[in-house]
This record gives structure tokens, C-alpha cells and sequence, in this order.
């Protein structure tokens, strides 16, 4: 039996994340409003709220850091009466916050929530709740509830509690002023609530004790949306303070973005501190000018019926010069400046400095070069030894008679095979990027006899019955080696993934001249690609079935060989009825 509630392993970073971090998200808010916020009751039931919420994701943390069944066992019983004091806190924070309290009376509260509580409370204390645990590769321990009579009852208890908050939230938002700023309240305290109770609801109540199957340990993680709204609420609609409005110049004078307002002259009236120490004036040497004069092209303003309005309103990237000569790049957000009127009086525009984004965008171009450079020469290197791995193997075969040792061989060859075929794919994928030669004149019919033969002892292949169209009666100038790969990659793909509920496999091959381009056509009645993936069938690495046996570069390969060609790829398929593949080249001669 193991006593020390603190067997655990701090090293699962993936529950430090999930669990810890939106604890102290909670704490820290705990803090905000304990210290800032006036002390009103609905300030107390919330803070205490956050803390029960605070509480209980730790011992959910905890419990899955336990090294051992019985420590996590401990942590659980902890976590189920912490959840308690959410629930009930909980209640009685929304009571307040959307004024039902006004409306139940106290004997309900005490019996609803103060006796349900106190028995289910000495009940845990006392272990008369059942449930299994058990180990999970994911979340390293999972709780199952057993269906007895406490378990049921405290799982009921907690979900109606959880509901009761959610739909209480709903309800006074659908029956609160339209726009209104309590509306808007309601509606993200509303939103926060609903993923981890819905989601808690499913995934760790219903799953385990209506289907029967573990349960998903979501809402502890879950609760950061309710988390993030409440700062949301905090912050923005100042559910716990007044008005900022006394606070603006503060406000506007701390931001880091600077701030340029400019008249109807485009003359500068205001620039906030952080737009002064960008460009390096005081605001008393800017005043008064002309600010497309002084940092911007002279064609962003233009004048219609003596009023200036904006060209384009919205984000736009300039590079301006401050005082010493210096250049920055911004990133521009204008908006018109109109009086109360809805007269247009001038313009809003804020600035952010991207320079130093823009100076790490190039280091991180230079060092994913450097990158590409490495993984191209190390995938070649490695190519080597891996050549003499797969030589040895041969030669291993022949000499060794033990059926075992040659199953071994036998699964030591394909996945050898399996790396030198990625490896030399992304070798491929390297030497693609790095052509920038197109004088080849193509051979279409050559380039696919070549393919086709290339794969003539491919397991598959004596089934699948191959039809060619090719009708190219002019030069066709291009790069050999792209052609080869996106041909090799697509027939690979048909070769492959065969339907064999199909009595005749086939794979159609067209390949038509139209003026400057080629239009080429690669059918087959293979098992199809289904619609949701085939946005992401061009991706690195992405496997479209569980029956693919690659190393998902093909059809990456394909689409990265076409773009070098400026050419265009698209696809039409449906599951069981085989895939169409359109690609469009031009002719180099003609560009």
C-alpha cells in the first residue's frame, strides 16, 4: 500500500500543460479579482469558484503524474470532492451574476446543493464510491465510474449542477437587452461554459457508464475556455469594475503600438509615446505636419469634395524613415476618424513596428536553407550504408539456412528498403527544389515506357491492365527528371492502391498538346481517395488510407515537381471508384 500521495513523475510535460498551467491561468485570476475587484458577493462566489476550479485541475494533474495505481487512486478521491466545491461555487456564482438568487429561495439552495454536498463529501471520505482505474498509453491513468447507486447519484448530482449553471447562462442571455453589454457577458461566459460541461458530460459520465467505454479525461482541460472568457469578461466588459473610460490617455500613452491621428489636411494632431519613440521625434517637432510628407508614400491619401479619405482602409506593410534616417517596417491599421455626426474628420492609423519580425524572417530563410542543405546531404550519406546493409542481407539469405533467422532477414529487407525509399524521395524532394534548368525536350511516351517498366516486378502490377493515349506532335520543353517523378509517383499510387473488389484493375494514361501546355490525364478504378482528405492528400507526410505502406512524399513530391513547373494539379475521386488526377504543364520554349 503506498501512503505517499507525492509518488509522481514530474517529467509528463504533456499534463503539466493540460492541467498546471490552466490551474495557475485560474489562480492568477483568483488573484486579479481577490485583489482589484470590489468585494461584492458575486466577486466572492466567483473567486471561489476559480479557486475550487484551480484546486481540482491540480489533483486531476497530479493523479495523472502518480507513478503507481494507488497514489493515483488517492489523487481521484480528491479531484471527485473537489469537483463538488466547483459545482456548488459554481451555482452560486451564476446565481448571482444573472440575479436568479432573487428568485430561489435559500431553503432550495440548502437542499440542492449544501445536503447533496455534506453526504456525498463523508461518503468519498469514507470510500464508498467504486470506480476502476486503469493505465492509458495517452493520459497515463483513466477512471472508469461503476455504475452502483453512489457513483450513479454523485454523477447525476454533478451533471445537473453543471447543467443548471450552463442553461441558467443561456437562458438570461436570450432574455437580456439585444447588444447590450450584459448580453455580451452572458454570451462568452455562456460559450466558456459549454465545451467542458457538454464535453465533461460525454466524454466522463455517459461514455463509461451508459456505452460502457473508457472515458476521456476532457474537461480539466476544457475548462481553459472558460478560463480564457472569463479574462475576456474581466477585461474587456469589466464584469467586476467600472468603466475605464477615466483611464484612456493611461491607456493609450502604456500601448506598445504607436498611435497617429491625422486631420483632413493629413496634418498629425496626436501621436501617443510609443509612435515618438519609433520614429525617434518628440511630439512637439511632428505636430502640425503633414504625415505623408514626413513617413508615408504621397499617393495614400487622396482628396475627393475637400474631404480626405483612406485608399485603402485596412492592414498595409510600409517602410518609413524616422529622424535619424533609419528605415522600419510597419504594419498599418487605418480607420476613418469621424465626429459624432458620422462625419469623416481625419483618420485613425495604428502602427506596428515589424522590423525586428521581418530581420527573423530572413535569419529563419537563411537557417531553413542551411536546413534543406543538411537533410539533402545526410539523406545521401545515409544512403550508403544503408546500400551495404541491404547488400549484407542478400548475401545473408544465401548463406543461411535457419528459417527463422531468414523471417528475420526478410523484415530487416523491407525496412531497410522502407528508409532507403524515403531517403531517396527526400533526396528528390531537395534536387527538385534546387533545378532550375527546363531545356529537356520530352519524350512523353519514352518517360512512361521507362516508369511502367520500372515497376513490371512491382508486387501488384501483373494486374493491372495499362491503356496509353499520348498525342504530343511538337517539342515539349521541360526538365526530364520533374516529368519522371510526377509520373513515377502517380503511377506508383495507381499500382498500389488497386481495388480488389475490382475483377479488372486499370490505369488510363493520357497525355494531349493544346497550344503552349500539355494536359495530361491519369485514371485509374483504384479504391478512391475520400473528399475530407483530399485537401490535404498534396501534404508532406499525409496518408489518405490505412492502407498506405509509403512514406507520404509521393504525392507530395508530385505537387511540389508541378509548382516548379508552374504548373496546376487537381483531383476528382469518391471512395471505391477510383481517382482522377489532371495535371496542366506549360512549354518552356513558349515562356
Amino acid at each position: 500500500m503506498y501512503n505517499d500521495p507525492f509518488i509522481v513523475d514530474f517529467n509528463r510535460l504533456n499534463i503539466v500543460a493540460l492541467s498546471f498551467i490552466p490551474a495557475i491561468v485560474n489562480l492568477i485570476i483568483l488573484s486579479y479579482t481577490t485583489l482589484y475587484s470590489p468585494k461584492t458577493r458575486v466577486n466572492i462566489f466567483f473567486s471561489s469558484f476559480v479557486l475550487a476550479l484551480a484546486i481540482w485541475q491540480i489533483m486531476e494533474g497530479f493523479m495523472r503524474m502518480s507513478k503507481v495505481a494507488e497514489v493515483a487512486s488517492q489523487w481521484h478521491r480528491l479531484s471527485e470532492i473537489s469537483v463538488l466545491f466547483v459545482i456548488f461555487f459554481g451555482n452560486l456564482f451564476v446565481f448571482r451574476f444573472t440575479g436568479f438568487y432573487k428568485k430561489i429561495p435559500n431553503k432550495i439552495i440548502f437542499i440542492l446543493f449544501v445536503l447533496p454536498i455534506l453526504i456525498f463529501f463523508i461518503a468519498l471520505n469514507l470510500r464508498l464510491d467504486s470506480f476502476t482505474i486503469k493505465q492509458s498509453v495517452r493520459w497515463y491513468w483513466i477512471t472508469n465510474p461503476e455504475p452502483t447507486t453512489l457513483t450513479l447519484l454523485n454523477s447525476v448530482w454533478v451533471s445537473l449542477g453543471a447543467l443548471s449553471m450552463l442553461l441558467l447562462l443561456w437562458y438570461y442571455y436570450f432574455n437580456s437587452k439585444k447588444n447590450s453589454p450584459e448580453q455580451k457577458k452572458l454570451l462568452w461566459m455562456a460559450c466558456g461554459f459549454s465545451f467542458p460541461v457538454i464535453g465533461g458530460i460525454v466524454t466522463e459520465i455517459v461514455f463509461p457508464l451508459v456505452f460502457k467505454i473508457d472515458s476521456i479525461p476532457t474537461t480539466n482541460s476544457l475548462v481553459t475556455t472558460f478560463s480564457i472568457t472569463s479574462i475576456i469578461v474581466i477585461r474587456k466588459y469589466k464584469m467586476f469594475s467600472y468603466s475605464p473610460k477615466h483611464q484612456w490617455d493611461k491607456i493609450i500613452e502604456t500601448l506598445n503600438e504607436g498611435i497617429l491621428i491625422v486631420n483632413n489636411k493629413d496634418e498629425i494632431m496626436y501621436a501617443n509615446r510609443a509612435f515618438c519613440e519609433a520614429t525617434g521625434y518628440e511630439f512637439s517637432e511632428i505636430n502640425g505636419v503633414m504625415a505623408n510628407k514626413l513617413f508615408f508614400p504621397k499617393e495614400e491619401l487622396i482628396s475627393s469634395e475637400g474631404e480626405t479619405k483612406l485608399k485603402n482602409e485596412g492592414h498595409t506593410q510600409i517602410e518609413i524613415q524616422t529622424k535619424n534616417g533609419d528605415k522600419r517596417w510597419m504594419i498599418v491599421s487605418d480607420s476613418s476618424y469621424t465626429d459624432r455626426k458620422g462625419k469623416i474628420i481625419g483618420s485613425i492609423k495604428l502602427h506596428t513596428d515589424i522590423s525586428q519580425i521581418r530581420k527573423t524572417k530572413e535569419n529563419l530563410k537563411s537557417a531553413n536553407t542551411e536546413l534543406e542543405i543538411y537533410v539533402y546531404k545526410a539523406s545521401h550519406d545515409l544512403r550508403g550504408p544503408l546500400a551495404s546493409i541491404l547488400g549484407l542481407i542478400g548475401v545473408g539469405r544465401m548463406e543461411i539456412k535457419d528459417q527463422t533467422a531468414l523471417k528475420y532477414l526478410e523484415m530487416l529487407d523491407t525496412s531497410a528498403k522502407k528508409l532507403d525509399t524515403t531517403l531517396a524521395e527526400l533526396v528528390k524532394g531537395m534536387k527538385i527544389k534546387e533545378i532550375h534548368v527546363f531545356d529537356d525536350v520530352i519524350n512523353f511516351e519514352d518517360i512512361i515506357s521507362g516508369v511502367l517498366k520500372m515497376f513490371e516486378h512491382y508486387p501488384g502490377y501483373i494486374w493491372l491492365k495499362v491503356s496509353l493515349n499520348i498525342s504530343v506532335p511538337n517539342d515539349f520543353i521541360s526538365n526530364r527528371f520533374i516529368i519522371e517523378t510526377i509520373f513515377q509517383n502517380l503511377i506508383e499510387n495507381a499500382i498500389k492502391y488497386q481495388n480488389l473488389k475490382e475483377d479488372n484493375s486499370m490505369l488510363q494514361i493520357e497525355v494531349l498538346q493544346e497550344n503552349n501546355k500539355v494536359k495530361i490525364r491519369v485514371e485509374d478504378n483504384g479504391i478512391g481517395i475520400d473528399p475530407s482528405f483530399q485537401e490535404k492528400i498534396f501534404d508532406m507526410y499525409f496518408r489518405g488510407t490505412d492502407a498506405s505502406t509509403g512514406s507520404g512524399l509521393g504525392l507530395y513530391l508530385v505537387k511540389k515537381s508541378v509548382d516548379k513547373l508552374n504548373g496546376h494539379i487537381r483531383l476528382t475521386s469518391q471512395p471505391n471508384q477510383g481517382a482522377i488526377f489532371y495535371v496542366t504543364l506549360h512549354n518552356t520554349i513558349a515562356a
